[in-house]
């Protein structure tokens, strides 16, 4: 297996290339995760931690929206070069999800030839190679079959008799499940969780004791929980804060639906074209519904002989594929109303891997019939691999790992003696041209290259630049608000519109853009408005000066509170002054009307200082994202901070020199620190419970 990977993947083996996986909007993968994973290591290894990073939307809580807790992403991002982190996360996950479907297809009975089947065909099934933008998500699944295997020996070595050797295999199925919950992908946990559930019920059916063994699976997800807990609780946080408070309604999770046609695909895998190359012609996400695992995979999974394994690999498989197909069958409208948690989650097409990971299991057993004449067995693998290898290797390009490994030419134009941030205006739309102009990513790939000239989000991380916006997931409302995101537009897309001659910006948007600490804009074409001076271009960018833009902290004499609705509209009024003006969400005790300095003093990702200076009481703001967990304190005094201007943060100081302190301190991270220790901790006595026997 580690041969097969490694065969595949010989840039990243080498550490000469990175992977190029594009999307029609953005990269996920080269503008958002693996740049956020690149800022979060380093952030962990200076101490600051990975609970929050200043780096997008002025200010983002990294751990509940990222992949904070993740440890293949600390292990590997936290002190090496960001190519090389990137290219051994991607091979360490590829060789779990290898290795790890073997160890399942032993234990549910395959050969050693068909184990090797198993795992070389599922960890470069259409899936998995397509997964590679999505690094939250290839992490889940390189613990999902380690924690099925841990559970199936659980379940089918346990003797009611001897209760030590069930505990142990427990254990491990509580640790490989609690370390999905920690990469910061929470879709994939969960429709790991139904997989477990289905495995466990089967397997335990008229098993002596099944009872008390199902009711101990049931306390190792418990287990699991506590230490998913660092991730979890701050998930849950930013989702209560989040669009998604209430969930997603049904439409939306099906926005992208999987099109029945779209089934061809596991036998004529570019039947409907190829995304790598802008053939593609079908409907949904090529991505999201690429499920190819080769024909003769699905041959020999026919071929399985009719066991209660088999019908177990075939009923998930089944049931996981009407999933997939969404409205278009009853069974995801109702499992979305029924069933707990389904609604939180969008993209039916998620659940399409554990059709090919039940299929590849298939596979491995219905090679049993074939290998009584050993050379048609061999020859049987050597077709399949080579198939699953030929047709899905190209979605993923490999480009050259020095074309990513310095800085843009962008970055050298920045005045960084003052705390800025920078904003490309319109990035999705330079990102859709440069897909268009690479052919996918089959042609030549320098329209990739070029566009990291514009450091749009979250790219600019991994060079130590701060972006106004940002891409995630999932994000404040309050940050949604004003910047908008891939869900809904915000203030900032309505104060400029694109036009025959590039973009067209409106009176206020130069002054909101400079009211959020937003010295730099990066555009293609050349800006003719009042409002910005030319500071230099680098290959196709342009970098202009704001000349509004407002420093990180400021004080400022008059306040108004106003609730969000009217506060968006004020701040595209034509006599809104940042400079003097501060909208709030609540009220502060600022009885005078002065002004003064704030000079930061210290600014690290979990904490910021700031000395003022003020003849008469000011409202201190800083052009930070204002989130729960933040905390202020004037020379030492606990102050209340205030929502300002949506989305910032205001403090009241009193007149003279004082000190101001915001620190982060979550109580959901806190408590989800310990509670994985717990978690941890609850694992280890049962490992050492056993090794004791």
């Amino acid at each position: 297996m580690f041969a097969w990977v490694i065969a595949l993947h010989l840039p990243l083996a080498t550490l000469q290339g990175v992977p190029l996986s594009d999307d029609v909007f953005t990269s996920d993968l080269l503008d958002g995760e693996w740049p956020m994973r690149v800022a979060i290591g380093r952030s962990f290894a200076s101490g600051q931690g990975t609970a929050w990073l200043s780096g997008i939307y002025g200010g983002f809580p990294a751990l509940a929206g990222g992949a904070g807790a993740d440890p293949l992403t600390l292990f590997w991002f936290s002190w090496l070069p960001p190519t090389v982190a990137l290219d051994l996360f991607v091979l360490s996950a590829l060789l779990l999800v290898a290795c790890g479907t073997y160890r399942v297809a032993r234990a549910l009975g395959a050969s050693r030839l068909g184990a090797v089947l198993a795992g070389a065909v599922f960890v470069q099934s259409g899936v998995v190679v397509s997964q590679l933008r999505h690094l939250g998500i290839l992490a889940a699944l390189a613990w999902f079959p380690w924690a099925l295997w841990a559970l199936i020996r659980a379940m089918t070595r346990h003797d009611p008799a001897r209760w030590r050797p069930t505990a142990r295999r427990l254990a491990l199925f509580a640790l490989f499940f609690g370390l999905q919950w920690l990469t910061g992908f929470p879709q994939l946990p969960y429709a790991c969780a139904l997989a477990y559930a289905a495995f466990a019920l089967v397997l335990a059916f008229r098993r002596q004791g099944a009872l008390p063994l199902l009711a101990s699976a049931a306390s190792a997800c418990v287990v699991a929980a506590l230490i998913g807990s660092a991730q979890l609780l701050p998930q849950l946080e930013l989702a209560s804060l989040s669009d998604r408070a209430s969930g997603v309604s049904a439409e939306f999770a099906v926005r992208y639906a999987y099109a029945p046609s779209n089934a061809w695909q596991f036998l004529v895998p570019y039947v409907n074209g190829d995304i790598s190359n802008r053939t593609y012609r079908g409907t949904g996400i090529f991505w999201e519904d690429f499920g190819y695992a080769g024909v003769g995979t699905l041959l020999l999974a026919f071929a399985a002989r009719r066991q209660r394994t088999t019908w177990l690999l075939a009923g998930v498989a089944l049931f996981a594929f009407l999933l997939v197909l969404g409205p278009a069958t009853p069974v995801f409208p109702l499992a979305f109303r029924i069933v707990p948690g389904m609604s939180v989650f969008r993209l039916p097409t998620r659940f399409l891997f554990l059709v090919d990971f039940a299929l590849a299991l298939l596979a491995a057993l219905g090679l049993a019939r074939f290998e009584r004449r050993r050379w048609a067995a061999f020859g049987l693998v050597g077709l399949i691999a080579f198939d699953v290898g030929w047709f899905n290797s190209r979605q993923n390009a490999v480009d050259a790992a020095s074309e990513w490994s310095e800085s843009p030419a962008t970055v050298k134009l920045f005045d960084r003696s003052a705390p800025f941030r920078t904003f490309t205006p319109a990035w999705s739309r330079l990102h859709k041209d440069a897909f268009t102009r690479a052919s996918g990513w089959s042609g030549d790939l320098t329209p990739y290259h070029q566009m990291r000239m514009f450091l749009q989000p979250d790219s600019n991380v991994a060079f130590g630049i701060e972006t106004g916006d940002g891409y995630a997931g999932i994000a404040p409302r309050w940050c949604v608000d004003v910047w908008g995101d891939h869900n809904r537009p915000g203030l900032m897309p309505h104060l400029y519109q694109p036009d025959a001659g590039g973009l067209a910006f409106s009176a206020a948007f130069f002054r909101v853009v400079g009211m959020q600490n937003v010295r730099y804009l990066i555009t293609a074409q050349p800006i003719a408005a009042r409002g910005v001076r030319p500071v230099g271009s680098a290959g196709p960018a342009r970098v202009y000066e704001v000349e509004a833009w407002l420093p990180r902290a400021r004080l400022v004499p008059r306040t108004a509170v106003l609730d969000d609705r009217l506060a968006l509209q004020r701040l595209a009024a034509v006599d809104f002054d940042p400079r003097t003006d501060v909208l709030l969400d609540r009220t502060l005790d600022v009885p005078g009307g002065g002004t003064g300095t704030a000079a930061i003093v210290e600014a690290r990702n979990d904490r910021v200082t700031i000395e003022t200076s003020a003849a008469a009481p000011s409202t201190l703001v800083l052009a930070d994202t204002w989130y729960p967990g933040w905390e202020a304190a004037v020379d030492g005094s606990p102050a209340v901070i205030a929502r300002a201007n949506v989305s910032q943060r205001a403090v009241a100081v009193p007149a003279g020199r004082h000190t101001v302190r915001f620190v982060f301190r979550s109580k959901p991270v806190r408590r989800g620190v310990w509670l994985t220790l717990a978690g941890l901790g609850l694992v280890a006595l049962a490992l050492l419970w056993r090794s004791r026997a």
